[in-house]
């Protein structure tokens, strides 16, 4: 969240300080300047996501601002990697952020 309150789509393919905090947005369809609810209490559960396969970790992707994957297909030795939590269900996330390096 920057100063003037708005909120920037994280993408893992740069540098991020060690104390970054990583929040899950609940409503993916807030406009600009619009209210919603953001996710940072880790342990959190956020419906709302599809094709997830339930009981593996979700990262965040390398690819795609503020979008996920399930796997680190494209990730390379000392690249940045952020788990954002693990699936529960094909359709639940339960928040668990973790700033990892690839080996």
């Amino acid at each position: 969240i920057e100063a003037d309150g708005n909120v920037d789509l994280a993408q893992a393919n740069g540098t991020y300080d060690l104390g970054s905090k990583f929040g899950c947005v609940k409503d993916a369809s807030i406009a600009a300047a619009a209210t919603g609810a953001i996710h940072l209490r880790p342990g959190a559960r956020i419906a709302g996501f599809s094709s997830l396969t339930p009981n593996s970790p979700v990262y965040l992707s390398r690819s795609a601002a503020g979008s996920f994957q399930q796997d680190l297909v494209g990730f390379v030795a000392g690249e940045h990697v952020i788990r954002v939590g693990y699936a529960i269900t094909a359709d639940i996330l339960e928040f668990d952020p973790a700033y990892i390096i690839e080996y």
